[in-house]
């Protein structure tokens, strides 16, 4: 079947090798290219979680009051402060 071949046929074949040539020799370089796309991406995410969480965390610890000003002065200032955190405690959850 070889000796039948056209000029067209001949043709494309020889674009075909080259073509199969030049992707077998791209493809490293393009894989690495991927690989370091998506590296770049997931660090990018872990950071960002882990930057979302450190900011929440600083939020969440529980903080001493330093004063409680009331106008009732029958109740000691401990017990207005206990009051707020369980109030604010409630509606938090």
């Amino acid at each position: 079947m070889e000796h039948n071949m056209t000029f067209d046929n001949i043709w494309e074949k020889e674009e075909q090798q080259a073509l199969a040539k030049r992707l077998r020799q791209e493809y490293p370089v393009w894989r690495r290219r991927r690989r370091m796309g998506r590296r770049a991406v997931a660090t990018v995410v872990v950071l960002l979680v882990a930057g979302i969480s450190i900011f929440n965390f600083q939020f969440s610890i529980p903080r001493g009051y330093d004063s409680v000003a009331c106008n009732r002065s029958t109740f000691p200032a401990s017990h207005w402060a206990e009051e707020a955190g369980r109030i604010l405690t409630i509606q938090t959850i």
